[in-house]
């Protein structure tokens, strides 16, 4: 598996980030071209010399789960009569009650829309990510 499949895509990453989450992973996207907006993915330790603005972090699929709350939930789907497989992430809330569901083909990019949601409308309450 290709190291990209396993941390959320620079989009999420850059949203993420936007929103105030705290910039501590094991893994960054740094631009390093900026004349042609060129971003690699790379670890924390080849990160440390770029400045901020140029690096946001690329979290893993088990980083994000830690930040999700507890009401949601991660699954591997297998569609009928579609060939390939994707990730859902459920939040059910029970009081008062609400469901939401992200999917994508990874499962850090389903677990990063579903925060992505969540912090967009304010229902990360006593969870930690900034």
């Amino acid at each position: 598996m290709k190291l990209e499949d396993q941390v959320c895509n620079l989009e999420l990453s850059k949203k993420l980030k936007n929103l105030g989450v705290k910039q501590e992973s094991l893994f960054y996207w740094v631009l390093v071209n900026p004349q042609v907006n060129q971003w690699e993915l790379t670890v924390k330790e080849n990160a440390k010399s770029f400045l901020n603005k140029d690096k946001v972090s690329a979290f893993t699929a088990s980083e994000l789960g830690e930040m999700l709350p507890n009401y949601t939930e991660i699954k591997k789907c297998f569609p009928k009569n579609i060939t390939g497989t994707f990730w859902q992430v459920s939040y059910i809330q029970p009081k008062p009650y609400l469901t939401h569901f992200e999917d994508d083909d990874t499962e850090a990019n389903a677990r990063a829309k579903m925060l992505v949601y969540l912090l967009e409308n304010n229902l990360m309450k006593g969870k930690k990510t900034k």
